[in-house]
């Protein structure tokens, strides 16, 4: 079956994807006429309402992907500042002047004290990626201080029990929601077609492909004892199915967290990828790190060396994604996908 009939197939029928994975139906923006946002604006996130009363004009992001996905909505007339973005190596070229241009607060997580130095209207980020219980920084104590808050959704997990695992589709809300937040919703609903029509693509080329899901894991870091992986909560863990692979540790429902060498190599990945994550260990640290392990000496991935790096924006829930499963795809399936 030639691609764009595969293409077709999965648009026409609304099936599932690879691993049974979802991402809605593709629509063309144009069929329906634009609707303007009426403020005051309110979303969900994280189960709470968060209420804009006009077009947020000094918003503050925590973490790459926050900063890029606005500067996509083309919102950087509206941002007061980024935090989270470490030393900024292997910046994206595209967004490279913004990155420049727009003030960055702190290389690490903004503080309380960053937020109200940029007089933010608005702080998007998500729990663990700026938001904490154990530094008092919340949409809570943000709420008290008169600034609402939006919490990216996949880190909901963190402070909500028993949420299924992470979704693109989630993602898409949150894309959808922030597009409300600013009056934006046309430019939002434009990238999540654009981002459903790369992720069919590489599904086409996934279906010709006669081998079976590749056994992938996805590690930021780590020590001697552990690595620092994406289990099955994660979005790193959906993308690696839309891309014709299958998480090691799905069964595992946790977001990023330390696993045991020893249970990395027992269940024996073809494929690993390591995050470049600009806040840690350099991916070269990282791959040395891992190729310095004995338990992985007999593990497909490294007898093969079947081994990606990918920016953190094309693991995390953020604009790069489409590219970052075409990656996935290349390495997973590459007869028909490379």
């Amino acid at each position: 079956m030639t691609r764009h009939r595969v293409i077709a197939l999965l648009v026409a029928l609304a099936v599932p994807l690879a691993g049974g994975c979802t991402i809605g139906d593709v629509s063309d923006p144009a069929d329906d006429a634009e609707q303007p946002t009426a403020f005051p604006a309110t979303v969900e996130s994280c189960g709470e309402e968060v209420t804009v009363r006009a077009v947020p004009q000094r918003v503050v992001v925590n973490d790459p992907a926050v900063f890029e996905l606005l500067l996509e909505l083309g919102l950087h007339d509206h941002l007061a500042g980024y935090a989270g973005a470490g030393d900024q190596r292997n910046i994206p070229e595209q967004y490279a002047e913004q990155y420049a241009n727009i003030p960055e607060l702190s290389s690490a997580d903004f503080t309380l004290e960053d937020i109200l130095e940029a007089e933010a209207d608005l702080v998007i980020a998500g729990w663990m990626q700026g938001f904490s219980q154990q530094t008092g920084l919340t949409p809570e104590a943000l709420r008290e201080a008169g600034i609402p808050s939006y919490a990216l959704s996949e880190t909901c997990r963190r402070v909500i029990d028993n949420l299924p695992p992470a979704s693109v589709d989630e993602y898409f809300d949150d894309v959808r929601n922030i597009g409300v937040l600013f009056g934006v919703s046309d430019r939002a609903e434009q990238l999540v077609t654009e981002w459903q029509r790369k992720i069919l693509d590489v599904q086409a080329c996934v279906s010709d492909s006669p081998r079976p899901p590749a056994r992938t894991v996805t590690i930021s870091g780590g020590d001697a004892e552990i690595a620092e992986t994406a289990p099955g909560l994660t979005f790193a863990s959906f993308l690696d199915r839309l891309a014709g692979g299958e998480n090691i540790f799905s069964d595992v429902p946790r977001l990023w967290g330390a696993m045991s060498w020893s249970a990395v190599a027992e269940r024996d990945p073809e494929v690993i990828v390591v995050v470049d994550n600009a806040t840690g260990p350099s991916p070269e640290e990282t791959l040395s790190l891992i190729r310095s392990r004995p338990e992985l000496n007999t593990v497909d991935a490294i007898v093969s060396d079947r081994v990606l790096v990918l920016r953190r924006s094309e693991v995390y829930a953020g604009p790069l994604l489409g590219e970052g499963v075409a990656a996935r795809a290349s390495v997973m399936h590459p007869d028909t996908c490379g």
